[in-house]
């Protein structure tokens, strides 16, 4: 009775919560991040999808977001309705905007407690490594859902401009990668594992384009396939030739005709994809088909329009700018002297091209005894979007004799900024401005901060007026003060002005925003000056060498010449053609190194006053963690076949980490258990350099701390992005230039913007609970790299070691099977395993006597018992499985590595794997091939 009571208490509580969670649809949250809504189905439609836009677009874009966003999303669940079959869709779908924006057409609601971040689906800027192509990141294995969908502004602008037909089959392919657990069935260029095209056969010289489709598809080889290099022979498809073809939508989402996935029927567990890989030779339609989502359910019949709320994200988070309006004094009072306007006009336009942060929204006015608008609240969002705002800035002196009226300029500041940002006035303090009272400044900013500098500044007369006015509005007082009198005009009154501008950011955003003066000097005649940075602080690459003089100083400047530290000459960057006493040089750190002593060597013909020489760096922000699991790391399971995966990414700023050295230690019940998490497609990582650290956990049971240690891996760390910061073309959507597109088996950062990331070190610890003891019979693990090299008498593969139980401790031995051809019958061997090398690579040495044949080779590792890897058809480990591919060797007999290998996969045999386990062993299971291709044409040498 007791038991049934508990029970009906539990299904009393499910229906509670599924109804509660489709009213509040933000309160029903994900266990492995709990910020993020669960998605769900009811009556075959999805809920509680939520797609965050990133609050570093633009908002004047917010309308074509939002009705971007609905249209593609309608168009694709019309087709995700088509391709399961008339059985699911979306039926609610929220769009979180940031918390600053405000849509004319979208009513303002309240803000909900999550950001973009925990979003299904991010909008977001360009991606440094995939572009504007849609991605998934999916660092689990098959069948197990994602982390999230990621696409791009340009992406979505693309669709609004041209009503792209095709963005609607590429969300739902992504959509099947997120939500089902399927992966990519095309082949990569460059791609050893997952190869473009692999070779069908010796005789004929045949091959195969690395797609799952059905249909006759046409199209044309090139790049390297005269070579047999089958990672960079390339396919184009001839899309007219094709039109009969209709799957995959997961290899050929822009070909018109697609508009099904592979199944059981067009599938080729032969061809080598990542699918293919990473779900055991399954289709794609058959691991969907499994899926909870699709189990059991019935058609639907009705409408299948999705509904849509736009809401607010929760402001939680420091920002990387800040509004602000800029009220400039332009009476004749500020040209009393004749470079008091100049350096006002440099200071401000080099604030608005090189220091704002990217991102910030600024406005102009000038000030007189009235106010006027000359810019209002502008994003800076690059180089065209700074110098238009900057050449706004008046640059004749002002001639207009009047009295400034500070309450005016407030109040047209205010009305810009409409309650969100801050006032900085630019106003001269020479006299007392007896004209107007604080109680009134005070009431025309209101809620708004109000800072004041004052340029010049006379020591002798008040400030009180200011000091109030800011007081009461949580602003700040900046003065410029020249000690030779206010009628002299000295390169230190432009330098003061420049860093008063900029101390104005260094209040109110994170260092890592700011420009920060590291060093400076002054030159009177010709000199040579030492200006140094040290390595104390890890600093961004990029450096300004600022040389500020007067502006007839400018002509007696004869040569300037600056060297890094390692000698190298830096060569100028283009200066503002409106500067007349500012020049500016940039280095990367690309060219030369970071810190140590900078030298400026400076001519001079003539001469009035000194040239300032100033040494800005910024900060580079700390790295730091994020730490999660294949299941939520409060509730980590275990069995004979299955256990789970730690994750960890490292991020600085919007940049992330790769060739970083990233271990963790499991403390538990007194005893640890330390991991090398990789991030090379190996030993439990799904795909090499993503910046996904992953390692399979073994042996850990009840309540552990999990401390992860990271460090830049004797400077090898790299630094991948900003987002902002491509090198690349978008490409097109072809399969020859898809070496870019997510995600084979290694990410190719070859062509993407890196910098160093230095030195560092970190140490961070999260809980963790194991809910179920350890197994204590597991089977070795995958093998996801095999490789090949050979001589005159023999061959030697080439992969990194597996484990006893699952990547835990060393192999008994490893088994080769060996054919001729993808379906002749296999000759087996088993290897002793030999030591493996410090970076766990094995090498196995074969004999070798025939010439102009189709070597096909796979390996497997073989535990104490006999036991091998499961990688049946369900299994949904987030460990990865063994490819490799059609090769064809050089025609010397030199020793040579084979550089192209191409994944397949074939049906195992019952002669295939001699294996002493009992039927009755929970570990033994079917293995099929993943064999690794090798065509030998010329004779072996003795």
């Amino acid at each position: 009775m007791e038991g049934k009571l508990k029970l009906l208490m539990m299904a009393a509580l499910t229906l509670l919560v599924a109804l509660t969670s489709h009213a509040f649809p933000a309160t029903f949250k994900d266990p492995i991040n709990p910020a993020k809504p669960v998605v769900w189905v009811k009556s075959n439609g999805y809920r509680n999808v939520t797609v965050g836009i990133r609050d570093d677009l633009l908002e004047g874009d917010c309308e074509m977001f939002v009705d971007g966003l609905k249209a593609v999303t309608r168009e694709a669940s019309r087709l995700l309705h088509q391709v399961t079959h008339g059985t699911l869709y979306f039926e609610e779908v929220t769009i979180l905007l940031p918390s600053t924006w405000a849509c004319t057409s979208v009513p303002p609601k309240p803000s909900v407690p999550m950001t973009w971040r925990e979003a299904h689906i991010i909008v977001g800027p360009t991606h440094p490594v995939f572009r504007d192509a849609p991605w998934t990141q999916q660092p689990r294995g098959c069948g197990q859902e994602g982390d999230f969908i990621y696409l791009t502004e340009t992406w979505l602008k693309s669709y609004q401009q041209h009503a792209d037909e095709n963005s609607a089959k590429e969300l739902v392919a992504q959509w099947a990668r997120f939500r089902w657990g399927v992966f990519g069935e095309e082949g990569y260029l460059g791609d050893l594992v997952h190869p473009p095209s692999y070779l069908l056969n010796a005789s004929s010289q045949s091959r195969n384009p690395t797609l799952c489709h059905n249909g006759d598809l046409q199209g044309d080889f090139s790049g390297s396939c005269e070579k047999e290099d089958s990672a960079n022979c390339s396919f184009s498809i001839n899309t007219a030739a094709s039109s009969n073809v209709t799957s995959s939508l997961m290899a050929l989402p822009s070909l018109l005709s697609v508009l099904e996935f592979c199944d059981e029927d067009t599938h080729n567990a032969a061809v080598p994809t990542k699918h293919n890989l990473m779900c055991g030779g399954s289709s794609v339609w058959q691991v969907i088909s499994r899926h909870p989502d699709l189990s059991g359910r019935k058609e639907w019949l009705g409408d299948v329009e999705p509904t849509f709320r736009v809401q607010r994200a929760e402001d939680n988070t420091q920002p990387s700018h800040v509004d602000m309006v800029l009220v400039l004094q332009y009476t004749s009072t500020m040209s009393q002297t004749l470079s008091r306007w100049k350096f006002l006009r440099d200071a401000v336009r080099k604030f608005l091209l090189v220091e704002a942060p990217k991102g910030t929204k600024i406005g102009l006015v000038t000030l007189t005894d009235s106010a006027a608008t000359l810019a209002g609240l502008t994003t800076l969002t690059d180089a065209a979007s700074r110098l238009s705002l900057a050449n706004k800035v008046p640059e004749n002196p002002p001639t207009i004799s009047a009295t400034k009226n500070l309450e005016a300029g407030i109040i047209e500041a205010v009305n810009i900024l409409d309650g969100n940002g801050l006032v900085v006035l630019v106003v001269e303090n020479l006299s007392n401005h007896t004209s107007e009272i604080s109680e009134n400044l005070v009431a025309a900013a209101g809620n708004t901060s109000v800072w004041a500098v004052l340029y010049p500044h006379l020591p002798s007369v008040s400030t009180s007026l200011y000091q109030d006015l800011v007081d009461s509005t949580n602003g700040s007082l900046l003065t410029v003060v020249n000690p030779y009198g206010p009628m002299y005009q000295s390169v230190d009154d432009l330098v003061a002005l420049n860093n008063q501008l900029r101390t104005i950011l260094s209040a109110t955003l994170e260092p890592h925003s700011v420009w920060m003066k590291k060093d400076e000097a002054l030159c009177l005649a010709s000199c040579s000056l030492t200006l140094q940075v040290d390595d104390e602080i890890n600093y961004r690459s990029e450096v300004i060498l600022e040389l500020s003089f007067l502006f007839f100083d400018a002509a007696g400047l004869k040569s300037i010449e600056m060297k890094a530290p390692d000698g190298t000459v830096l060569t100028p960057s283009a200066v503002d053609s409106k500067y007349e006493t500012i020049r500016h040089h940039f280095y990367t750190q690309a060219q030369v190194q970071q810190t140590g002593n900078y030298t400026v060597v400076i001519e001079r013909l003539t001469y009035v006053d000194g040239v300032m020489v100033s040494l800005l760096v910024m900060p580079r922000p700390p790295v730091l963690p994020v730490v999660w699991a294949s299941e939520p790391l409060q509730e980590l399971h275990q069995s004979n076949s299955s256990v789970p995966t730690l994750f960890v990414q490292l991020w600085q700023g919007e940049c992330y980490l790769v060739k970083a050295a990233v271990t963790a230690t499991i403390s538990f019940s007194g005893a640890n258990v330390t991991l090398m998490l990789r991030d090379d497609g190996t030993r439990g990582d799904v795909t090499g350099g993503d910046g996904i650290y992953s390692g399979v956990i073994i042996g850990v049971d009840g309540q552990a701390e999990v401390n992860i240690v990271a460090h830049g891996n004797g400077g090898a760390a790299l630094l991948v992005g900003s987002y902002s910061s491509l090198t690349l073309s978008t490409s097109d959507k072809t399969l020859k230039s898809s070496s870019q597109v997510c995600c084979g088996s290694q990410i190719d950062l070859s062509q993407v913007k890196t910098e160093a990331a230095g030195s560092f070190y970190l140490s961070s610890s999260v809980e963790a609970t194991f809910l179920d003891q350890p197994a204590g019979d597991l089977p070795p693990g995958r093998i996801t790299d095999l490789s090949v090299q050979y001589s005159a008498d023999s061959l030697s593969l080439h992969f990194t070691a597996s484990g006893e139980d699952y990547y835990n401790g060393e192999a008994v031995a490893y088994e080769v099977t060996r054919q001729t051809s993808l379906t002749s019958e296999p000759v087996v061997e088993v290897f002793s395993a030999p030591p493996a090398t410090a970076n766990s690579q094995i090498t196995l040495m074969l004999p070798q006597n025939e010439c102009d044949v189709l070597y096909v080779f796979s390996v497997c590792a073989l535990d104490a018992a006999n036991t091998k890897r499961s990688d049946s058809s369900t299994d949904e480990s987030s460990t990865a499985v063994s490819h490799s591919t059609p090769q064809t060797a050089a025609s010397d007999s030199s020793t040579s590595e084979m550089s192209t290998l191409v994944s397949t996969s074939t049906p195992p045999t019952s002669s295939s794997v001699p294996d002493s386990s009992t039927a009755e062993t929970s570990t033994q299971i079917k293995l099929p091939q993943f064999p690794l291709l090798l065509h030998l044409k010329q004779p072996l040498q003795y």
